[in-house]
C-alpha cells in the first residue's frame, strides 16, 4: 500500500460554513499513547502536512481561541499573514489580514502582543488587584474583553459578536475539555504521531476543577495517512445545535 508523503492542506480543512455562519474547530496532534506533547511541548511532533494543516486551520480562522497556560508554554506571539493565496481567499471572505489571537485568562498573567484579545470574567475586570496588570496590558495594545462570568458559551458569543465566527481552538488540554463539555465543538483535526510514549505527559483533554465527566460522539469525515506513519482525521459533530 503506498501513501503521500504530502497531503494538502486544503484538503485536510474541508469545506467550511458559509461566511456569518459559527463553527469552532479543534487542531490536536497526539502520540498513539494519547499525549499531547513530547519533551514538554509539540514542537517535536508531526511533519511537513502537519505544519501546513495548523497553518491553514488558523488562516481559515477569524479568531485563535487559546488558554494563557498554553500561550506560556508555546511561546505564543503575534499571528503572521498567510501565503499570497491565504490572504487573497481571506480577503474574498471579507475577512482581516490575519486572524485574531484571543487568550483566555483569569489571572491576565501571561506575555501579552499587540492587537490581541483576553477574554477574561468580569470579575477579573473589576478586582483592584488586577488594575496594574490591566494597564500594563492595554498599554501593550490588548484588548481586554469580558466573558461576564467566564462559561464556555460566553467565551464563543464574546468573539462571534465581533463577528469572529469562524474560530480556531488550540488549546491546551483545560480549554479542549471545556469547550467539547460545552458541546461548542463543530470540527476536531486530529494527527497522530507514529510513537508510542509513555508516560504521558500531557493528555489531550484535562477536566477542569468542577468539571464533570462528558461523552461527545463525532462521525469520521475524512483520513489520510502520509509515508512516514502520521495519520490525519477530521471528525465533525453528529449533532445539530
Amino acid at each position: 500500500m503506498t501513501f503521500p508523503t504530502h497531503i494538502p492542506a486544503r484538503e485536510l480543512i474541508g469545506d467550511g460554513p458559509a461566511p456569518g455562519v459559527r463553527e469552532v474547530r479543534m487542531v490536536y496532534i497526539s502520540t498513539l499513547t494519547g499525549s499531547a506533547s513530547l519533551g514538554g511541548s509539540t514542537g517535536k511532533m508531526g511533519n511537513d502536512t502537519d505544519s501546513e494543516l495548523f497553518q491553514g486551520v488558523r488562516q481559515w480562522s477569524d479568531a485563535i481561541l487559546v488558554g494563557a497556560n498554553t500561550v506560556r508554554r508555546e511561546g505564543y506571539g503575534a499571528v503572521a499573514e498567510g501565503t499570497g493565496e491565504q490572504k487573497a481567499s481571506r480577503r474574498l471572505a471579507n475577512q482581516s489580514p490575519a486572524p485574531v489571537l484571543a487568550v483566555i485568562s483569569r489571572s491576565l498573567d501571561f506575555p501579552a502582543t499587540a492587537d490581541q484579545l483576553t477574554l477574561t470574567p468580569q470579575s477579573s475586570l473589576d478586582d483592584p488587584a488586577l488594575r496594574e496588570r490591566r494597564t500594563e496590558l492595554e498599554s501593550a495594545g490588548v484588548e481586554l474583553v469580558s466573558t461576564g462570568g467566564g462559561s464556555p458559551e460566553e467565551i464563543i458569543d464574546a468573539l462571534t459578536s465581533r463577528g469572529l465566527h469562524r474560530i480556531d481552538c488550540e488549546g491546551g488540554p483545560g480549554i479542549a475539555a471545556m469547550m467539547l463539555g460545552a458541546d461548542l465543538i463543530d470540527v476536531v483535526h486530529l494527527t497522530f504521531e507514529p510513537v508510542f510514549t509513555t508516560p504521558v505527559e500531557q493528555p489531550l483533554l484535562s477536566l477542569r476543577p468542577g468539571m464533570e465527566g462528558f461523552e461527545r460522539r463525532f462521525g469520521l469525515e475524512h483520513a489520510a495517512p502520509t509515508t512516514d506513519g502520521t495519520v490525519f482525521l477530521r471528525y465533525r459533530r453528529t449533532t445539530t445545535r
